[in-house]
């Protein structure tokens, strides 16, 4: 169960273990695991695959700090119009309100980077820090 929620930032990889090229950015997701405590950042790959097998093979022995879900074929057509995806790998940058504010399609990119610094930053000062002083 993942609720965006849980942390001030949220970066969600729309992939396909069925494409190649939609695993090299594995990596880079948990270098931003990493990165980020999961208070700040949570990093979710949800991959849309017709052939279940082939996705389990593919994130079978990871061991990362990502969280990996698999998205039933049932919903794929609409979550893939809905968020307007034509090719996988989509990275997407949210808030702990869900609106997206970095759309990409390949890592690192640096406007993502930025926002991420951003929210997180202003995550913290928002929490620590009296805003009106009394």
């Amino acid at each position: 169960y993942v609720n965006p929620r849980h942390s001030n930032a949220n970066l969600l990889c729309i992939w396909s273990a069925e494409e190649l090229h939609s695993q090299q950015w594995h990596e880079q997701l948990e270098e931003y695991a990493q990165r980020y405590s999961k208070e700040d950042l949570q990093v979710i790959a949800l991959s849309f695959d017709r052939d279940t097998a082939l996705w389990h093979r593919a994130v079978e022995n990871d061991t990362t700090h990502v969280v990996d879900m698999w998205g039933d074929a049932i919903y794929t057509s609409k979550v893939l119009s809905q968020y307007n995806v034509s090719r996988m790998p989509v990275f997407m940058l949210s808030d702990s309100l869900g609106r997206i504010l970095v759309r990409t399609s390949q890592l690192p990119d640096s406007d993502l980077d930025a926002q991420l610094d951003s929210l997180v930053k202003d995550c913290k000062y928002t929490l620590e820090e009296h805003i009106f002083k009394p």
